[in-house]
């Protein structure tokens, strides 16, 4: 039996792994994707929490964690197919790119630092429309839409910011919102009230997304018989945890999330969680590292 697996080379994964090292305790190290910094590649914005930060951005963090020590030892490339808990041990079945089968290993302890990777969005008509009017990121792809009135779907930081992003290229936005009210932070929801080019339709969802010539994105209906003439449509309607099939099922709350103690500690003895896909309140950088820090320390008191 091996000691130690820590999986994902996220920023909880990072932390995890470098605290490990730092006390000499010995450990294996996966990653799913080909390359570190897991949610980082989807944040455009300045992050503040971690020492080497200075304020870059989330896919300039990644790039530089990328070729620095932090990842030293990390296998990019091997995804975790199945965990299976069994008398004081986890058989853990790993697949690797290129290979034709799995290799199975049986661990003490696990840390899952899988994140969370963004929520399928389903409405009739946008699977054609990735790309040419259906997008997600506004900070990536907002420019091409500079002038053009756009929709938002969502209420949380990412689509409040994105409708503030592309106010400021010269679009009128309507801010599509399930709810009744805003999930964005209050500095977002502040520079909303104060953004007359952006309309907020609450209670309000899209029911089909049409295409006009070219095949691209002329309208977007909505739940309330309204439909939007817009040219670009931005979802940004949250994420969702990543957990590989887990026999028996640990404890998960009504999202999703991995539920652990304060220590990181599962329903399951011996398999940790650290990170996003342990809540949605989990999701700044510098509550990811504060949180995996004390996971690390844990799993390194523990048995």
């Amino acid at each position: 039996m091996s000691g130690l697996l820590v999986v994902g080379g996220g920023m909880a994964g990072i932390t995890v792994a470098s605290e490990l090292r730092r006390v000499g305790v010995a450990f294996t190290w996966v990653e799913a994707d080909e390359r570190a910094g897991g949610a980082l590649h989807r944040v455009f914005n300045p992050l503040f929490g971690w020492p080497e930060g200075g304020g870059r951005s989330g896919v300039e963090l990644a790039a530089a964690i990328e070729g620095s020590q932090a990842c030293a030892g990390l296998e990019r490339g091997c995804k975790v197919a199945s965990i299976e808990a069994t008398a004081g041990s986890l058989k853990v079945a790993l697949e690797r790119s290129g290979a034709t089968d799995f290799s199975h290993g049986v661990w003490s302890r696990v840390v899952l630092c899988t994140g969370t990777r963004p929520r399928r969005w389903e409405v009739p008509g946008a699977a054609e429309l990735w790309g040419r009017g259906v997008e997600l990121s506004t900070h990536g792809r907002g420019a091409l839409y500079a002038g053009e009135p756009v929709a938002v779907v969502g209420g949380g930081d990412a689509a409040v910011e994105g409708a503030l992003r592309l106010t400021a290229k010269g679009s009128a936005v309507w801010l599509i919102v399930r709810g009744a009210s805003l999930r964005a932070s209050a500095r977002f929801v502040e520079a909303l009230a104060a953004t007359p080019a952006i309309k907020v339709r609450y209670r309000c969802e899209v029911t089909e997304v049409v295409a006009g010539s070219q095949d691209k994105l002329s309208e977007v209906a909505l739940s309330d018989g309204e439909r939007l003439p817009v040219r670009g449509l931005f979802v940004r309607v949250g994420v969702d945890p990543v957990l590989p099939p887990i026999t028996p099922s640990p404890a998960t709350d009504g999202g999703g999330y991995l539920c652990v103690d304060s220590a990181g500690l599962s329903s399951l003895p011996g398999l940790y969680g650290a990170g996003e896909l342990t809540s949605p309140e989990v999701s700044q950088l510098r509550a990811v590292t504060e949180q995996a820090l004390r996971v690390a320390r844990a799993v390194c008191a523990g048995p």
